[in-house]
């Protein structure tokens, strides 16, 4: 399918693109008008090219993502010791009062 205007090539369109991804800002211009060539693409073509410079622009920020080490404490993990670290203390009072009491019905019992 051929472009209706003869002047859009298929270099000026890798140009404009690579142009887009590298975020540089060069055109090669369009010969009937004093403006960018991207301003005879249609809307279509434009929205691909902004993707493709925001692509450009973000290109290293999916990769450095990627390479990043996992949290090893999730949220989870980190309830989960604070609720066992309760829990024990929470048992280590109770022991203790226990053997309080235990230790007070043995010297009822020995009185008896």
């Amino acid at each position: 399918m051929a472009p209706a205007d003869p002047n859009i090539t298929l270099l000026k369109i890798i140009f404009e693109t690579i142009s887009a991804f590298g975020t540089v800002g060069l055109s090669l211009g369009h010969p009937n008008r004093a403006s960018r060539f991207a301003t005879v693409l249609s809307p279509a073509s434009k929205v691909i090219l902004i993707a493709t410079m925001l692509m450009g622009r973000h290109r290293g920020l999916l990769a450095s993502m990627q390479d990043q080490e996992t949290i090893e404490y999730s949220a989870f993990v980190l309830l989960n010791r604070e609720r066992l670290k309760l829990v024990s203390e929470y048992e280590k009072r109770t022991l203790g009062l226990r053997t309080v009491h235990k230790k007070k019905s043995e010297e009822l019992i020995t009185l008896f």
